[in-house]
């Protein structure tokens, strides 16, 4: 089974309010999405993604999927550094349709050539080419195009048959029923609903004289009427859950009142915590994005904490402040990347502020606002340099 397309990036494409396509823009976005597969215009021009990159990003999955190499940019695997990834860019820039698509059948060509013509907001004819590459498969043989389909069609459940229904009664049953109901000795029983004609238990019952036994009296005795007090319920206490956005607002108040690594790290382990606890939904909140900016003033606070003394002079690092290159600008998933390998190696709390302040941001800017695998190892590396600094 291949899954080809998942819906994690997704968005709507028009609008829920205006009932229109989504506008687009000329602003330069930060990639977001697969590196081999992303159509030319998202991933290299930073373009905003519609229906036509949808079809670009397919067509391109095709031809890696049915080439012996697959698409050339995909052989030196997930690009690590800035550099691999610009020359990733670079070849899917310079890489021309007849050259993806030698050796395949015309149609793939003239799709990915299509994809690329496409107006941003224009619907693509998905009935043309679905029509296309169903003829395309059965000039090569594939006829049974529908075992293909996944799920497949689901068979008509058979319906069991039900149990033949028990006769009527007959009138004759029903006045022997009758009969044996008449000679039932009723008389002179004590109501249930009647609680005085009731035995409490442990009370003693007087033995009736002779002139009593017509009526049937029973004599109670005992501390029948006395009250006894309820017994507690022991049984288990239920657990109450709290919300997502009641549980992070404890954490960030917990964190402005922490005065010491230790605290810090536990805090932040249980934040991660949270936010994995919490269904499929990994989006950041507003209350998540409280608690970083606390949690980078927390740690950007020198007063907050008891730095130790050392005897030894710290070695300057002016000279390496200057000599320092320029940091790149560093798409979501790379600079969380990088956040995640170095915070390990964070020398003190005043740089695992700036750490935080800009994993942040970054996730902020981001159009999903959700923490990926390497946010959440960020966040639990974050926690065990804390504990180690403590």
């Amino acid at each position: 089974m291949i899954y080809m397309i998942d819906f994690g990036f997704s968005k709507r494409y028009i609008d829920p309010v205006t009932r229109r396509h989504i506008p687009d823009s000329k602003q330069k976005r930060d990639f977001l999405g697969n590196y081999w597969f992303t159509s030319v215009g998202v991933h290299c021009k930073g373009k905003v993604p519609s229906r036509r990159d949808d079809l670009e990003a397919a067509a391109l999955m095709f031809i890696h999927l049915l080439t012996p190499g697959g698409l050339p940019w995909t052989r030196n695997g997930v690009p690590k550094t800035d550099e691999q990834h610009m020359r990733i860019k670079r070849a899917k820039q310079s890489a021309r349709p007849e050259d993806l698509c030698r050796g395949m059948p015309s149609e793939f060509e003239e799709f990915l050539r299509y994809c690329r013509r496409l107006k941003f907001a224009e619907q693509p004819n998905y009935e043309h080419w679905m029509n296309e590459f169903k003829a395309l498969a059965h000039d090569n043989g594939f006829t049974d195009i529908h075992k293909l389909i996944w799920p497949p069609p689901q068979q008509a459940k058979s319906v069991p048959r039900a149990a033949p229904r028990r006769p009527a009664c007959t009138s004759s049953e029903i006045e022997n029923v009758l009969q044996d109901l008449a000679k039932l000795q009723l008389n002179h029983r004590p109501a249930l609903a009647d609680q005085t004609n009731t035995p409490t238990p442990g009370a003693q019952v007087a033995k009736p004289n002779d002139a009593e036994e017509e009526d049937d009296v029973i004599d109670l005795t005992g501390d029948s009427t006395q009250t006894r007090e309820k017994p507690k319920n022991s049984g288990p206490h239920t657990p109450v859950r709290i919300k997502k956005f009641e549980r992070l607002w404890q954490l960030r108040v917990a964190v402005s009142k922490s005065t010491d690594n230790a605290a810090l790290s536990k805090i932040v382990a249980d934040f991660a915590t949270v936010l994995k606890e919490t269904g499929t939904s990994k989006t950041l909140t507003i209350e998540g994005f409280s608690f970083l900016d606390a949690l980078r003033k927390r740690l950007g606070d020198p007063a907050a904490f008891m730095q130790p003394m050392r005897t030894s002079r710290a070695r300057s690092t002016s000279n390496l402040d200057k000599e320092a290159e320029p940091q790149p600008a560093y798409v979501k998933l790379d600079l969380v990347a990088r956040l995640k390998r170095e915070v390990a190696r964070a020398p003190d709390n005043k740089a695992l502020a700036q750490m935080v302040a800009d994993f942040g941001a970054v996730t902020n800017r981001s159009s999903s606002r959700t923490i990926t695998k390497d946010g959440f190892a960020f966040l639990e590396g974050l926690a065990a340099r804390l504990q180690a600094l403590s």
